[in-house]
This record gives structure tokens, sequence and C-alpha cells, in this order.
């Protein structure tokens, strides 16, 4: 695997400019380290197994905040007199899927962005590899990462409609 980091002499975009428009695109930010997650292991590929028939699969997560997006059925044909698969028939092999490092940061408009009177915006960014625990809360950045929405799950009300890069 293979891990680059850009740089750029472009001005970073303003937290409070960030809209539709650049969704999916590559940005440039500053602000200041709110927050760092205790470091977990994620999956970039999961290796699967149906339960049935004993078929093998591995499957791509996808990077950033996501997963894996596991198929619902096996294309498994069947021989005449075999069952055919169930509906969700994947289990995961925890010891044949690949994993990285990764952090997640929450960064916080620097101060003299934030006009008068109101509340500093935050936002979260997932870093992997070799980004990771090279940031202490309180630390000024400048980051370049790809802007994108995701679906936090229901069970997490503090990042509910959630953005991050």
């Amino acid at each position: 695997d293979v891990q680059i980091l850009l740089t750029s002499r472009e001005d970073p975009v303003s937290m409070r400019l960030l809209g539709a428009q650049y969704i999916s695109k590559l940005v440039k930010i500053s602000g200041i380290s709110i927050a760092a997650s205790r470091v977990k292991a994620k999956a970039t590929y999961v290796f699967l197994v149906c339960k049935n028939c004993k078929k093998t699969r591995e499957v791509p997560c996808r990077p950033g905040l996501g997963g894996a997006i596991v198929p619902r059925s096996c294309d498994n044909i069947p021989q005449p007199g075999e069952e055919p698969c169930p509906l969700d028939p994947w289990m995961v092999v925890p010891d044949r899927s690949q994993y990285v490092d990764q952090q997640t940061l929450k960064l916080q408009e620097n101060p003299e962005d934030v006009p008068t009177g109101e509340l500093p915006r935050n936002m979260l960014l997932s870093v992997d590899r070799h980004l990771v625990q090279t940031i202490v809360p309180g630390t000024r950045l400048t980051v370049m990462g790809i802007y994108s929405i995701f679906q936090a799950s229901s069970s997490s009300n503090s990042h509910k409609g959630a953005v991050a890069i």
C-alpha cells in the first residue's frame, strides 16, 4: 500500500464556506485540533465466507469513515439437489481481512475566523496509517483532504448529519 501526502500553496477555504459544491472535492482548511480519538483498526478489505456453500469473497472497504458494502446474496449456482444459499449468508473472517490504523480528529475553526457573537464550527477528520498519533489536541493544523458527508450511526447523537475530511 502507498500513502501519498499532498501539499498546496492555495489559500485554505473557510469552514463556513464549505458547501455542496465542495463535496467529493479536494479542499484545504485550517483550524485547531480539539479532540483525538484512540487509534482503531480499520478494515481495508474484508474476507467473507458463505455459511452455506463455503464460497469466499474479498470485498474492499470505503476509505475514511465508510465501511464495507457486503453483498446480500451469494452468487454460487447450486447443483441439482443442493439447497440454494439464503439471504445474507456471509460471515467475516477477521484473520484473512486486511487492516490499517485509523484515528478520528475533531478540527475547530481558528478563533480569528469566527464572526463576533457566533460559535466556532467544527468537523471530523479521518487519518490513517502514517498520520495516526501525530496530532494532539490544541495543535493548529492546515490539512488537505476530500470533503465528504457520511451517515452517522443512529446510536451516536453527537455526530448526526456530520461532515468529514
